[in-house]
């Protein structure tokens, strides 16, 4: 395996100014990445979610289990994402690493949503285009994570970048919640397509951009690439001793049977909520996630990753069953508000801990097995739950999902003490050591 010195690519902090353009660049990204790709439907930040969703519940006519599993298949790039991150830690588009990624694949996904536009009016035709479009999409997502644990860990900022993304990635739920319930009460769907395609050629346009402290310092041209083969990439991933507990916390903490399909359910055909006023609810708990996730930046600096995760995950599990308490509009939003609060910090500190467990050049197939992990638990919950919703009732499934929660705790103790002993800002590895050559920089 082809190495170079432990300082060449060796963490180092950053100015001020270079977090902030960091900061500017991976959350603009990130932003445009989710509201444009049908990749990230396991969060429901995609603009056209609601749009969609209700177009075959109430045009289509599906129950709740065949919505759930049409978004299940729409997942399925996610779900292998591994592929997509090998691909990224190995191939370097046009001598452009991750900034090629954005300037050849974006394009590519905009003109998907303009045939959706014009041609996805069946179930087939739209569940095939949007495939495609997710497909591409996971390119995209591999390249995006694999560059954000870069910056991540050779800056010694996986608190910061890490309480960044999780409040980053909410936005566009905000936006998704509230323009995609008004969207698909007021134009046709094509419409919404067309608004993402537009999104997607934004990122492209993006691509041209190419700030230093993003593509210069820390995040290295590349000049060769890994040298051993996939059998023993993933080997190294999956041996990687801070990786597995992390992905299995990652999985843990998506597996919430009750509050996908079944509350969305519960909402229109219990409580009897307008299609406007559901996104009204759904978009309180990416707001409140998103602020609340902001306070892990200064919570990262100054407490160590430990005390953090435990006390977030146990208050997590804690408010997990809450959504029994919705009785109407009103106590629907309070809900939201302290379930996206208590959520917000966790997500973080999960962040957090993600970006610290990637072993160095495999940044970009790390990230896209976090990313499936993410999406397909989520999904196969919202699946899961939308069958138990059926057959036991909105109850049983907020049930099971705090029983899920509390899988949790055992996991923490699986940690390594120095991955959990280190405040941001601060290295967790004991000593230096050589890394391989820097894969997927721009």
């Amino acid at each position: 395996m082809r190495v170079n010195r432990a300082s060449d690519t060796a963490p180092s902090a950053t100015t001020k100014r270079e977090a902030g353009i960091i900061f500017v660049y991976i959350s603009l990204l990130g932003v445009l990445l989710s509201l444009g790709t049908f990749s990230n439907v396991s969060d429901n930040s995609n603009l056209a979610y609601y749009p969609l969703f209700f177009y075959l519940k109430n045009e289509l006519k599906l129950d709740a289990a065949q919505v759930s599993w049409f978004l299940l298949l729409l997942g399925l790039p996610t779900y292998i994402g591994f592929v997509f991150g090998l691909l990224r830690d190995r191939w370097n588009p046009g001598g452009q690493g991750d900034r090629g990624y954005l300037l050849m694949i974006a394009p590519l996904v905009g003109c998907a949503y303009l045939l959706m536009a014009r041609f996805g009016v069946s179930y087939f035709a739209l569940l095939a285009l949007s495939l495609t479009g997710a497909i591409l999409g996971a390119i995209l997502g591999a390249a995006y994570n694999g560059l954000t644990a870069v910056l991540a860990q050779r800056a010694m900022m996986t608190g910061r970048l890490g309480a960044l993304i999780s409040a980053a990635i909410y936005v566009p739920a905000i936006v998704s919640a509230l323009a995609g319930g008004w969207l698909s009460e007021n134009v046709p769907a094509s419409t919404t397509f067309t608004i993402c395609a537009l999104l997607m050629f934004a990122v492209g346009s993006l691509g041209m951009w190419r700030p230093v402290a993003v593509f210069g310092r820390h995040n290295l041209a590349r000049v060769r690439t890994i040298d051993e083969s996939v059998p023993v990439a993933v080997w190294r991933l999956l041996s990687h001793r801070p990786f597995i507990p992390a992905a299995i916390l990652m999985g843990l903490w998506q597996i919430m049977p009750g509050w996908g399909t079944p509350l969305v359910f519960h909402l229109t055909n219990t409580l009897k909520l307008s299609e406007t006023q559901v996104g009204v609810v759904q978009a309180y708990y990416p707001f409140c996630m998103a602020a609340a996730g902001l306070t892990y930046v200064p919570l990262c600096g100054r407490f160590r990753l430990g005390p953090l995760l435990w006390v977030s995950m146990i208050l997590g599990i804690i408010v997990a069953p809450s959504a029994l308490l919705m009785h109407d509009y009103s106590s629907a939003i309070a809900i939201q508000i302290l379930v996206g609060v208590v959520w917000g910090v966790g997500n973080a500190a999960l962040y957090d801990l993600m970006l610290r467990s990637y072993p160095e050049g495999l940044h970009g197939t790390g990230a896209m097995v976090m990313a499936g992990i993410y999406s397909g638990a989520y999904m196969f919950s919202d699946w899961w739950g939308s069958w138990i919703f059926e057959r036991g009732g909105f109850g049983t499934a907020m049930l099971i999902t705090t029983i899920t929660s509390l899988c949790m705790l055992p996991v923490l103790l699986w940690i390594p003490k120095n991955i959990m002993a280190s405040r941001d800002g601060e290295s967790h590895d004991p000593k230096p050591v050589a890394y391989p050559a820097p894969a997927g920089a721009g």
